[in-house]
């Protein structure tokens, strides 16, 4: 992806799709995996943002709650989607590393 300003390009990276699933299985908050992409980014790269993709889905009845692998969540957590973020670097602090 490139950004124009001023006639020069900037190089920069987006990632889109990914499973949050994935993060949560490795141990790495939204955060740490926004540092870790920023340090493994080539010399010139910025890094835009990082969409990560849930499997939290609405009812399908209509003024009905309705409980699922992919819906709300009962009181103690076992089961139910989960949400969605949106990683953007900017004014974030970077890691120690």
């Amino acid at each position: 992806m490139y950004e124009v300003s001023e006639g020069k390009k900037a190089a920069a990276l987006r990632i889109e799709g990914l499973p949050i699933k994935a993060l949560n299985d490795a141990g790495l908050s939204t955060s740490q995996f926004g540092f870790l992409v920023q340090r493994v980014a080539p010399a010139g790269v910025i890094v835009e943002s990082i969409s990560l993709q849930g499997t939290f889905r609405m009812s399908s009845i209509k003024d009905q709650v309705e409980t699922s692998a992919k819906g709300f969540a009962p009181v103690d957590q076992s089961s139910g989607g989960t949400l969605i973020a949106i990683y953007e670097p900017s004014g974030e602090k970077d890691l120690p590393i």
